[in-house]
């Protein structure tokens, strides 16, 4: 069997309602570009795993899914997948998103293969909140390299800008089309600098070893719906949850920095703001164990944040003068 050019990688869990919405903008691109999915279903419980079974029974020459399994995790369900590729080329979707370019993998499978010092070819996305608002994501401000403006970004200033991030990474990987071979390079001579699950994510470091790799090209037309949560990891009404998700992600930006020789003073800003972030997100919480997860991180990484901050954790972090507040608290809602 021929293999097919571009795999595209679908992850999903509970995601009854939405997992279909996301094959069928998959199967409905056009062009002559082969193409196979791969379903991760990450133990579903409700009945996601059913809907990808009837569409595998529908389309076994294109449909693979990937086979039932404990909860690994999101780093290891993009993995798993990511091994089970046969195309030369990676793009990927979650459960609850969907494409809305239908020539998304034609037009993006031609910029890479007439430009051979590229690793990746991303798009602008339409942010949707449960509302119905939308958003070019290229219109926050925190997607500069999404803008109309940009054709090519080098693979240096690309990687320094996917460290630097503070609030949101430079395009969204859900909507690119990268070379799997560049990550796969990387996972072979250091396989816990991409696939780490101290990390929680997936996206940072193969964003960072296609930069590593090769140029970035930007398509110009928006190809992904990205649902915007309500409650996500990185979007959490827990502070614990959100204070262990950007340690982890500072954990994860100094060591890829470290990996390939980005010098910590080049991130320095980024890496001060995420840790004004997290102090503020403990402080304001009064949750002593995102308090201690802070002052841990902190100090793991020599951090540095306003004096202020570090008075009000070092204040949070003794009991007489944490309940004293707490007290305070109560009897200023009266």
């Amino acid at each position: 069997m021929t293999n097919p050019l571009v795999s595209v990688l679908i992850l999903t869990y509970n995601q009854e309602d939405t997992i279909a919405r996301a094959i069928e903008s998959v199967l409905a691109q056009q062009g002559d570009v082969s193409y196979e999915i791969i379903i991760g279903d990450d133990a579903s419980t409700d009945n996601t795993r059913r809907v990808c079974q009837e569409y595998v029974s529908r389309y076994p020459e294109i449909i693979r899914l990937m086979p039932a399994a404990p909860n690994k995790g999101l780093v290891d369900n993009y993995f798993d997948c990511l091994d089970a590729a046969r195309g030369k080329y990676i793009a990927d979707c979650a459960g609850d998103d969907h494409w809305c370019d239908d020539f998304k993998l034609c037009k993006m499978t031609c910029m890479l293969e007439e430009n051979p010092d590229a690793s990746v070819v991303y798009s602008d996305a339409i942010l949707r909140w449960p509302d119905g608002r939308e958003q070019f994501t290229s219109e926050t401000g925190l997607h500069p390299y999404c803008d109309s403006t940009t054709e090519r970004v080098e693979g240096n200033d690309m990687l320094v800008a996917v460290l630097n991030s503070s609030r949101a990474l430079p395009y969204i990987l859900s909507t690119a089309l990268y070379r799997k071979e560049p990550v796969k390079e990387i996972l072979r001579r250091s396989p816990e600098i991409v696939r780490n699950r101290r990390f929680g994510i997936e996206d940072l470091p193969v964003m960072a070893a296609l930069a590593s790799q090769g140029a970035a090209f930007h398509y110009a037309v928006p190809t992904l719906i990205y649902e915007q949560q309500d409650e996500s990891v990185s979007n959490s009404a827990s502070p614990v949850k959100l204070v262990n998700f950007y340690s982890r992600s500072l954990e994860c930006t100094r060591r890829l920095a470290e990996y390939y020789n980005i010098s910590q003073e080049r991130l320095k800003d980024s890496f001060d703001s995420k840790a004004r972030y997290i102090a503020g997100l403990a402080f304001n919480s009064g949750d002593t164990t995102a308090i201690s997860l802070v002052r841990e991180t902190l100090s793991c990484w020599s951090l540095s944040i306003p004096f202020t901050a570090r008075l009000n954790i070092a204040f949070f972090s003794i009991a007489p003068l944490r309940r004293l507040l707490a007290t305070v608290k109560r009897l200023l809602r009266r």
